[in-house]
C-alpha cells in the first residue's frame, strides 16, 4: 500500500497566517485566505488497454481582502514574499473598483468553528499503481465480456484524491481538515444488430474509504447490464404517467429545491420558493435534514468555506421550510445569521417513508422509470420543470420495455406536493442523499 499523507499541517497553517499579516500591514481592514492542497492519481483504461496514467500535486490559495466595505480577491500563483505583496496590492486596487457594499465581511467571530473535529473523512491508503491498473482493466474487461451484445467502450476510471483544507483570517481563526475521495467508473456501449442504434450507459461508484468501493467486476457488469437494458427502445405516446425516480435521479429534482432555497436565490429574488421560511412547500412527508458531520459522508466538514462551524440540522420538516442555507453574506442580505453554508449544502439526507419501494410498485399498472435525465430545464424563477429522459415502462413491478426520446414535464411546486412514497435505498454518492421516490401525475411527452 502507498501512503500519500499530507503533512505539515502546522507550516501550512502558519504560511496561511503570514499572507493574512501582510494583507494587513498593506491596508486591509479584515482579510481571508483559503488554501487547498490536493495529490491526485487518475487511471484510465478504453478497449483493455491502459489509456493515460496520471499524477498531479496541486495547491490553490484564494485571498479575500476588504476595506471600506468593498471586497477584492485574488489567487496566489506562487507563495513567494513577493508574489503575496504583488496579488495582495491587485486585491486591494480591485476594491477601489467595486461598490460598497455593507454586507460584505468576514463572519462575526462568534461563528467561526472552535475546533477541528476529527471527523472520518480521511482514508489516504490506496492500492499502488500496478493494482490500480489492474483494477481498471479488471472493470472494463468484465463490462466487455458481459455480453456480444457490447460492441465498445468509452473507458473505465479509477480516481483516488486526497487533499488538506486550510483557512485562516485576520478574525483569528485557523482550522484545517483532511480528506479522501475515491471514485471508480466504466462505460460501454451495445446494439442488437448491425442495424439497430447504439446505446451507451455507464455506472460508478464514490467513496471516502477506497476499500469501501464496490468491486472492479461487479461496477463493469452493472454498466454492461445498463447498457443492454436500454437495446429496443420505444417511443411512447404523450399521457400523464406517476414516475418512479430511482435514488441516484432523485437528487436531481431535489437539488432545484436545494437551489430555491440558497441565500442567493431569495435575495436576488429569483427563487420560485421565495419567502417561504415556516411555509407549507411540498407534501407533509418530505423530510430533509443536513448533517455535514456524518463520518464517512462525501461532503462531510467540520467548517464551511468562511471558517463557519458546520453542524446538524433541519431543512425541511413535514414539507415546511425551516431555514435557506446561507452564506454569512447572503445573510447579512437578508437580515439573518449564516447558517454555515458557505460553499453550498453539506450532506443532505432526504428521509424514507417507506421500508420497500419495490413493494409499492407493484400496485401501479404501469409507472415510467427513469433512467437518466438529459439536458437542463428548470426555470429558476417560476418553478417550470422540462427535461429530456430515457426510461423504463414498468407494469405491476416488472420492466415492460426502454422508452426513448420522450421528455417529462410539470412545476416544482405541484411535484414536491405530488411525491408520494420516498424509498430507503439511499444514494451516498453526493451531497445530496435520497433514495428512490414516486411522483404522481407528471406529463410525458412522447410522439
Amino acid at each position: 500500500m502507498t501512503n500519500f499523507k499530507l503533512a505539515d499541517t502546522e507550516e501550512k497553517q502558519s504560511a496561511l497566517r503570514k499572507i493574512v499579516s501582510i494583507a494587513q500591514s498593506m491596508g486591509a481592514e479584515a482579510s481571508s485566505v483559503r488554501g487547498v492542497f490536493s495529490k491526485q492519481i487518475t487511471v484510465n483504461s478504453r478497449m483493455r488497454k491502459i489509456d493515460y496514467i496520471e499524477k498531479s500535486n496541486e495547491v490553490k490559495i484564494a485571498v479575500d481582502v476588504y476595506k471600506n466595505n468593498k471586497k477584492g480577491s485574488v489567487s496566489l500563483t506562487s507563495t513567494s514574499k513577493k508574489n503575496i505583496k504583488r496579488s495582495i496590492e491587485k486585491a486591494l486596487s480591485l476594491c477601489k473598483l467595486t461598490q460598497a457594499d455593507e454586507c460584505f465581511g468576514l463572519p462575526d467571530a462568534d461563528m467561526h468553528s472552535r475546533a477541528s473535529p476529527l471527523l472520518e473523512i480521511y482514508f489516504p491508503e490506496t492500492p499502488d499503481i500496478e493494482t490500480l491498473k489492474e483494477s481498471v482493466e479488471e472493470c472494463e474487461d468484465s463490462a466487455l465480456c458481459f455480453s456480444p451484445k457490447i460492441c465498445n467502450s468509452e473507458g473505465a476510471s479509477i480516481l483516488s484524491t486526497e487533499q488538506e483544507h486550510v483557512l485562516a483570517n485576520s478574525s483569528n481563526f485557523c482550522g484545517s481538515y483532511q480528506s479522501t475521495y475515491h471514485s471508480i467508473s466504466c462505460c460501454v456501449l451495445a446494439k442488437n444488430d448491425s442495424n439497430d442504434a447504439l446505446e451507451r450507459d455507464y455506472w460508478y461508484d464514490a467513496s471516502r474509504d477506497f476499500s469501501t468501493l464496490l468491486s472492479s467486476s461487479l461496477i463493469g457488469e452493472k454498466s454492461a447490464q445498463r447498457t443492454l437494458a436500454r437495446l429496443g427502445a420505444r417511443k411512447i405516446k404523450s399521457q400523464k404517467l406517476p414516475v418512479l425516480l430511482p435514488s441516484y435521479c432523485a437528487k436531481s429534482i431535489v437539488g432545484s429545491l436545494v437551489s430555491s432555497l440558497s441565500g442567493t436565490s431569495q435575495y436576488q429574488k429569483r427563487s420560485f420558493y421565495q419567502d417561504c421560511v415556516g411555509k407549507q412547500i411540498a407534501s407533509d412527508n418530505i423530510f430533509i435534514d443536513e448533517n455535514p458531520r456524518q463520518e464517512k459522508l462525501i461532503a462531510t466538514a467540520p467548517f464551511d468555506s468562511e471558517g463557519v462551524e458546520t453542524k446538524n440540522q433541519p431543512l425541511i420538516t413535514g414539507g415546511i421550510v425551516d431555514r435557506y442555507l446561507l452564506s454569512s453574506y447572503s445573510a447579512r442580505r437578508l437580515g439573518l445569521k449564516t447558517t454555515g453554508n458557505a460553499g453550498g449544502a453539506r450532506n443532505l439526507m432526504v428521509r424514507a417513508n417507506c421500508s420497500d419501494i419495490n413493494e409499492l410498485l407493484i400496485g401501479f399498472p404501469e409507472i415510467f422509470v427513469v433512467n437518466e435525465f438529459l439536458g437542463q430545464g428548470v426555470n429558476e424563477v417560476t418553478g417550470d420543470f422540462s427535461r429530456g429522459v430515457s426510461g423504463f415502462i414498468m407494469k405491476k413491478g416488472e420492466i415492460a420495455y426502454p422508452v426513448n426520446e420522450i421528455t417529462i414535464a410539470g412545476n416544482l411546486k405541484e411535484i414536491f406536493h405530488n411525491i408520494v412514497a420516498l424509498g430507503n435505498d439511499f444514494d451516498y454518492r453526493s451531497s445530496i442523499i435520497s433514495g428512490s421516490m414516486i411522483i404522481e401525475g407528471l406529463i410525458i411527452s412522447g410522439s
